[in-house]
């Protein structure tokens, strides 16, 4: 991750290094209640939990809804 800048206020600094320990920890959950992609494809189901090591990130080959273009 990148320094934080001058403008970056000390709550939004320990929000995000808050945040970041709980990814590096395995306790956030990345992704849940379910992504579609851009199609409407449902990619991610509804009760389905994501962390940050879950692999099945790392084989993302599709835009989410709202995000216009094509992979």
């Amino acid at each position: 991750m990148s320094a934080y800048g001058p403008m970056v206020p000390d709550a939004a600094k320990k929000q995000a290094d808050d945040i970041k320990a709980k990814m590096i920890a395995g306790t956030f959950d990345i992704f849940k209640d379910g992504i579609k992609d851009n199609k409407g494809a449902v990619v991610v189901p509804a009760g389905k939990v994501l962390k940050q090591t879950d692999l099945e990130l790392e084989k993302m080959n599709y835009l989410v809804e709202g995000v216009l273009g094509s992979a």
